[in-house]
């Protein structure tokens, strides 16, 4: 009954809290971010941020490591976002991302499928996710999940060719011939 009562509830907590105090301070690191003074803001979070800061500055710190290439610091940031509210769905995508960026698909994957558990549903997630499954050796989970990533963007040729190799993977060549004929 509490689960049934709770599913009419808007899903409202997939990101973390922010305290009002700390609103003036995500403002000023945001402002340093959009300016794209990274080492400043990175000073302005060693000196303005404890382990009890809200996860939103562990999330702009891996975004911050992300757009400066520094692979360690993204995620870093990103974990420590998600262990500090381990239903934040924007840094579990970021993370996921990521981690497929840089080949680990295993990682990948775990991090993806969290965020559809946490009913973040994109095309980006899905044929994140079924190009991680394809490295993974799962052809058949990456058939459903760039069946989805085509479902929602069916122009987007990166996923049709993402399922066509999983077709090919499973031996399943006409249909594989089928869908690079189109």
């Amino acid at each position: 009954q509490k689960r049934f009562r709770e599913s009419y509830l808007a899903v409202s907590d997939v990101e973390p809290p922010l305290p009002f105090e700390q609103r003036a301070l995500l403002e000023e690191l945001i402002g340093l971010v959009s300016a794209e003074q990274y080492d400043e803001a990175l000073a302005f979070l060693e000196e303005e941020t404890t382990p009890q800061s809200s996860a939103n500055f562990d999330f702009v710190r891996g975004n911050i490591g992300f757009q400066i290439d520094d692979y360690e610091l993204a995620v870093q940031g990103y974990e420590d976002a998600t262990n500090k509210y381990p239903r934040y769905l924007r840094a579990w995508k970021n993370l996921g991302l990521l981690r497929a960026k840089e080949g680990e698909s295993e990682l990948a994957a775990q991090a993806l499928t969290r965020v559809l558990t946490l009913g973040g549903s994109d095309e980006i997630t899905y044929g994140g996710l079924g190009a991680a499954y394809l490295s993974n050796g799962n052809p058949v989970s990456a058939e459903s999940a760039f069946r989805n990533a085509v479902m929602l963007n069916p122009a987007e040729e990166q996923w049709q060719l993402g399922l066509a190799r999983a077709f090919f993977d499973q031996a399943r060549y006409a249909e594989a011939a089928s869908l690079c004929g189109s």
